[in-house]
Order: structure tokens, then sequence, then C-alpha cells
């Protein structure tokens, strides 16, 4: 329902980061957009999306300027973007599992029962928390499937690419905290364009909106609370411990070197970056534990000398392996994890090291330096720092 005295309703309003900087994002009813006020300006926002069969809803924007002091649309104050160092906060993988493969049984979460599905408390802890920027390292809808008819935990949820999936599964949950912090959303591999992709470039891509989706886009770079980001999109790389596959390896080395040559020209000296897929990680299987991703290993050997940190998602648990960190555990349903058959991959690769952890939670980076991973109860339960290229673990409060 709209209001009477205006063209449009205001449903969700955010600020992120896009390739050309920083830009406020708004969800309406109607086919008009708001006036955003920046420093007491008003300044109407264009339309990036229209609305569409699955998508009934407006999607409004408006690039930023530099500096900017004060942000809100409709008397909604928003955050700006600060580029001092400050606390930054890390998700990733958030939606309520709803999967029913054609052969096997379903794969459901209770998308109901807060403690099985605690993404909405989990935004929470991070906006009282007021960090700088918040980083979701992809995978936002999971709900695939209609919820079996016996099950009442997932009753009469939406699924599939299409509006109300993401307002359930992403948006409603996150409210708070999106208008809490400036965002940095990186596209997961169920952000595919078989899967939720078409609502992803609708809705959370960094560039301008194209009606065709695409599996594969350009990185691109940016610097915010202190730290120089790489972004990278990989969702589309074979996620298996098989020998690397030659023609995917060469095309992510080429987008390394051409990563390479835009930090160059920036003259970084360190840099973090944040990839859906993991290039290390460690999951057991029965026969052994397997290392993965060969394919994005081999292409990393012409990524930067000047990255220190990657952040990835995927994979659901916490886990650091060197300068790896895998934070996929912000809502969707942890996998188990077994410490069998580390010794084989230890003594196969006797470099690495890696420490896994599965619980729900986020990290929070401290000044750029520090990394602490939260449980539900927002408790610190470890603490790494960065240095030498690897991550170090300072302590395990768990002990």
């Amino acid at each position: 329902m709209l209001y009477a005295h205006m063209p449009y309703l205001v449903l969700f309003a955010w600020v992120q980061v896009t390739l050309s900087g920083f830009a406020v994002r708004a969800v309406v009813e109607g086919d008009l957009c708001p006036e955003a006020v920046i420093d007491g300006t008003a300044i109407p926002m264009s339309v990036r999306a229209r609305a569409s069969t699955l998508f009934p809803v407006t999607v409004c924007e408006l690039a930023l300027p530099a500096g900017l002091l004060e942000l809100s649309i409709e008397e909604q104050r928003l955050p700006v973007p600060d580029a001092e160092k400050g606390d930054v906060a890390l998700i990733g993988d958030t939606g309520c599992r709803i999967w029913v493969p054609s052969k096997g049984g379903p794969d459901l979460q209770n998308c109901l029962d807060p403690k099985a599905w605690p993404f909405a408390a989990i935004a929470q802890n991070i906006a009282a928390a007021k960090p700088k920027l918040v980083v979701h390292v992809g995978d936002y809808v999971y709900r695939e499937s209609p919820c079996p008819e016996e099950e009442a935990g997932c009753a009469k949820s939406p699924h599939g690419d299409n509006w109300e999936t993401w307002r359930v599964d992403f948006f409603e949950p996150a409210k708070k905290l999106l208008a809490q912090a400036p965002w940095l959303f990186v596209r997961g591999n169920h952000e595919l364009c078989d899967r939720v992709g078409h609502g992803w470039f609708r809705l959370l891509d960094p560039g301008p909106y194209r009606e065709t989706c695409i599996d594969e886009t350009e990185p691109y770079l940016f610097s915010n609370a202190g730290i120089n980001w790489i972004v990278m999109d990989n969702v589309a790389v074979k996620d298996s411990d098989d020998p690397a596959d030659p023609v995917s390896a060469q095309k992510y080395r080429q987008q390394f070197q051409q990563v390479n040559q835009m930090v160059h020209e920036r003259n970084w000296q360190q840099a973090w970056l944040v990839m859906h897929e993991p290039v290390w990680g460690a999951k057991p299987t029965k026969e052994r534990m397997r290392l993965f991703n060969p394919t994005l290993q081999s292409a990393f050997e012409a990524a930067p000398k000047e990255i220190q940190l990657v952040l990835s998602g995927h994979i659901h648990y916490f886990q650091v392996l060197n300068s790896q960190m895998i934070i996929g555990i912000s809502g969707t349903k942890l996998e188990k994890f077994t410490q069998e058959g580390s010794q084989i991959l230890f003594s196969e690769r006797p470099e690495l090291e890696f420490k896994t952890w599965v619980q729900f939670g986020h990290v929070m980076v401290r000044e750029g330096s520090q990394l602490d991973l939260y449980d539900l109860n927002n408790q610190v339960t470890q603490s790494f720092t960065l240095s030498g290229g690897r991550l170090h673990l300072l302590c395990d409060q768990k002990q």
C-alpha cells in the first residue's frame, strides 16, 4: 500500500560499494524514486531497475559524492562512507537452506527458528557494534526449492529468483544492519544466472544494471576503512579438488595479471582479496581430507604479491589456512567437519596449516590488524593477527 501523499513507498535503503565509488540504493513500491538528502540538499534518485513480474518493485540508485557528512531518504538517516581506519564486519552464506534435490532426501533448515537460522540475530549483533563497513562474501539466497508440505519449519516460504525470496532470505533479516553501515556485496555461486543471478544484478551488483545475466564479471579495486580491497567474481570456477582445469586456470590467471597492474598503478603496498570461492581450503570426505581449489591455486601464482589476506565463503564452517579465511557461517546450515585425514594432508603439503571451527557467527576486523571471531552470543571465541602472509591464532576463548 502506497502512502496517500506519495507515489512510492520506500521498503529498504542502503549504501554500498559500486564500481565508481559509493552509492545509495533503495527498493520502493511504485514506479517513481524518492529524493536522497545529502548534506541538506535534496537530489532525485534514478531508476536502476523497473518493476517486473518476478520483481514487482522499483530499484533506485544515486552515486554519492566524496566527503559527504549526512545522508537520508524520507527522514531515515543512512550511513556515510568513511575512509579512515575502523572496524569492519565480515559475514557470508546467510540464507536459509531449502533444497529438495531430484535424488536423495531434502536438505532443510527451520527458517522460523532463530537458533536454526540465526542470520537476523547475527545482523543485529553487528549493527550494535556500528562498524564502518560490512563485507558479505556471497551467497544471499538459499531457498531454491518449494518447502515440502510436511515441513512446518519452512511452510509457505517463497523460493527461487524473485523479490519475495530475496526479501525474506536477505533484506528483512538484514534491514537494521543495512541502515547502520555501508556494505560491500560479493557475488556467490548462489548468484549464478541459473540460480538467483537476475536478482543479484537487479539489487546488489556493483555495476550498472544489466537485464541480461552473465556468469562472470570483471575484478575491481577500492579503498575503505583503512584497507585496500580487491574484489573478484570467481563463482563460475569448478568446485573440486581434481587436477586444475587449464582453461579456467588461465582465465583467472589473466584476471590476476589485470589486478596486478591495477595494484601497481595505485602504488598499493598491501591489499586484501575478497572472492567467494576459496583459493585454499580443507574439507573432509569419506576417504581423505581434500585440499581445494587447485584451479584457483594455479591461477594465484600470478596474483599480486601485495595480497596479505584472502577472504571467502562457500564452505559452511570457519577455517583459516595460512592467509586464507573462510567465513561461510552467518546463517545457512553448517557443514560437519572432522579432523580425520588432516595428518594425510599435512604430510602431503607440510607448508600448510589449517584450523577449523563449526559455529554460527561473524568476524570483526579491528583497526585493520586483528580479526575476532564472534559466536551467536556476540562473544569472541577466537582472535587472530595477520603477519608474514599468515593468520596467527592469538587466543582460543573456548579452551
